[in-house]
C-alpha cells in the first residue's frame, strides 16, 4: 500500500489487488518496481501496446493507467494467464574445496529505495519562493544526494480549489525528461487534513 499521500479520494487498484492512492502514484511504482512483480503484468503490456496500435488511442500513461487501475478492488486474486513453462536452467556444478559442503550466502534482492519525508534533511537558506511554495536544498540523509524540495502548503491549494491542478501537474512532471528542466523524482504528502 502507498505511503505517499493521505487518501482523499477513493483508492485505485491494479488486477492483482495491490492499492495505489492515485494515478499519480501508480506510474512511478509501475516502472520503478511494480511491473517486475504484479503477475498481470505481460497481459497489461499486450493490452496497451495492442490499443496504441489503434489511431484513436491514448498517451501512454494514461493508456496505462486506464488499462491497469480500477477504483473496484478485485474480490479474489485474480489467476494470472496461463504461461508456458520455461526451460530448466542447467545446474551448477557444486563448488570444490574447504567451504563445499557449506550453504551459499544469501544475497538480498535488489529493491528500489522508496523515500519518505523523514529521511530528508533541510540544508542552509531556502533556494527560492513563489506564490505557492519554497524550493529548499535538502540531503538524503542515508544516501548523502542532494535534491532541491518544493514545499506548497495545503491551506493555498484548498483556498484556490487547485486540487485537481496539483495532481494534473504531479502526473506530468513525473513523465517529463528533458536536459533543461529539473526531473521530479517524488512526492509526498503529510497527512494533516487542511479541509477542517
Amino acid at each position: 500500500q502507498c505511503r505517499r499521500t493521505a487518501r482523499v479520494k477513493a483508492p485505485f487498484y491494479c488486477r492483482c489487488g495491490q492499492e495505489f492512492c492515485s494515478e499519480a502514484c501508480f506510474i512511478p511504482e509501475w516502472y520503478a518496481e511494480h511491473q517486475r512483480v504484479c503477475p498481470h503484468a505481460d497481459a497489461i503490456r499486450a493490452e496497451v501496446a495492442e490499443k496504441q496500435g489503434t489511431s484513436a488511442a491514448k498517451g501512454g500513461a494514461a493508456l496505462l493507467v486506464s488499462t491497469a487501475l480500477s477504483h473496484t478492488k478485485p474480490a479474489e486474486p485474480v489467476p494470472a494467464p496461463a504461461q508456458e513453462p520455461a526451460p530448466a536452467a542447467p545446474v551448477a556444478a557444486p563448488p570444490r574445496g574447504q567451504n563445499a559442503g557449506a550453504p551459499a550466502p544469501a544475497v538480498p534482492p535488489k529493491q528500489k529505495l522508496r523515500y519518505i519525508l523523514e529521511d530528508f534533511q533541510s540544508v542552509g537558506a531556502p533556494l527560492g519562493g513563489g506564490s505557492y511554495g519554497q524550493v529548499t536544498k535538502v540531503i538524503h540523509k542515508q544516501t548523502k544526494e542532494v535534491f532541491a524540495m518544493k514545499i506548497v502548503p495545503k491551506q493555498k491549494i484548498v483556498d484556490h480549489q487547485m486540487e485537481d491542478y496539483l495532481a494534473r501537474e504531479v502526473k506530468t512532471q513525473l513523465r517529463l525528461v528533458h536536459p533543461n528542466i529539473l526531473r521530479l523524482l517524488y512526492y509526498f504528502e503529510d497527512s494533516e487534513d487542511a479541509r477542517q
